[in-house]
């Protein structure tokens, strides 16, 4: 037979555990920065596939490639840090964004028929 301070205490214990398991923290994750260095199989476009709302990705190198952000990306930095370049082909744009609330900053943008088209109500700071 137990006591009633040893079940009290018991008791105490298990209420304190459901307390701190409720009070827990769900689906607040914090925005992310993630480094990429561009290269044959290292694109941003496979990059910015593994980015949330709010993170950051630091670019560099040279990136050769035609970048799609689509509308499902939203609230996403793109940081080349002064020194990368994005080098699209010439029949379409390098950079075209229709997701929201990007950030594109510090990077050279060369090729294409346009450096970066923002469309279909697509917003953008660059």
């Amino acid at each position: 037979m137990v006591n009633n301070d040893a079940r009290h205490e018991r008791d105490a214990i298990a209420l304190a555990a459901v307390l701190v398991w409720i009070g827990a923290p769900v689906g607040r994750a914090e925005p992310d920065q993630q480094t990429l260095t561009c290269g044959a199989q290292k694109t941003i476009a496979e990059a910015v596939k593994r980015l949330k709302p709010g993170d950051t990705l630091w670019v560099s190198g040279t990136c050769n490639e035609n970048l799609e952000i689509g509308e499902e990306v939203l609230r996403i930095t793109l940081d080349g840090q002064g020194t990368a370049t994005i080098n699209g082909g010439s029949s379409t744009n390098t950079v075209t964004v229709t997701g929201t609330g990007m950030t594109i900053r510090g990077f050279t943008i060369t090729g294409g028929v346009h450096a970066v088209a923002v469309q279909d109500g697509a917003s953008a700071e660059i």
